[in-house]
């Protein structure tokens, strides 16, 4: 087509100017090409990232099918800061009207070193490759025992829970874990029962004991 384009051009325009219109227009074409092959390199790259980043979803459908959509913070590169990943958080008030599946929020927080946990959703994204240890606390009412679960992106990754007790009663578990960079880790309601927690006592905490490859 390109050829076809060259010959048209030069069998209308005078003997005198062919040359300097052949030069240009070889020269233009050369930018096509090259433009072209930019393009289709770009479109590698675009195609790698979106592979890449297809395993870190942004929602989380519950087991009662309601969306939790994710509104994460900027990662902090844990190299720049000097910093290893850690953080803290926990309930600011007393939260009721737990459901079914329902990520827990702990909006308080109190510590993050690589502003890596987001405490509009509760969730934390891993910022590096490594060994992490979890850490969340429960505290229930006398009508509230509740069956817990820390979530991943990829799976459950442990399991906690709070027992019924004619006052109140605290529960959780600790977990470690062996992430990959961009997963999603919080900490959900599992079943139907149980419907308190108290704010200063309900806490979900982490830290990177071992960066890996």
């Amino acid at each position: 087509m390109k050829s076809v384009l060259l010959f048209l051009i030069l069998t209308n325009i005078p003997a005198s100017l062919q040359s300097s219109y052949n030069d240009n227009l070889s020269d233009i074409l050369s930018r096509l090409e090259k433009l072209e092959k930019d393009n289709r390199e770009k479109d590698s790259v675009i195609s790698f990232l979106l592979e890449k980043t297809k395993y870190c979803p942004t929602s989380y459908i519950g087991s009662d099918n309601g969306t939790i959509q994710h509104s994460k913070k900027a990662i902090s590169n844990p190299i720049s800061t000097g910093l290893l990943p850690a953080f803290h958080a926990r309930l600011s008030r007393d939260l009721t009207n737990i459901g079914t599946g329902q990520p827990i929020v702990f909006d308080l927080e109190t510590l993050d070193t690589t502003n890596s946990y987001e405490p509009s959703d509760g969730i934390f994204t891993v910022p590096m490759n490594g060994v992490y240890v979890f850490y969340w606390n429960l505290l229930t009412n006398q009508a509230s025992g509740m069956d817990t679960t820390l979530m991943s992106t990829h799976g459950p990754l442990g399991f906690g829970f709070v027992s019924h007790a004619e006052n109140y009663e605290n529960g959780g578990n600790l977990i470690i874990a062996k992430l990959t960079s961009g997963t999603h880790v919080w900490v959900k309601k599992a079943d139907k029962y149980g419907d308190f927690l108290h704010e200063r006592f309900s806490t979900f905490s982490g830290y990177l004991i071992q960066e890996t490859d």
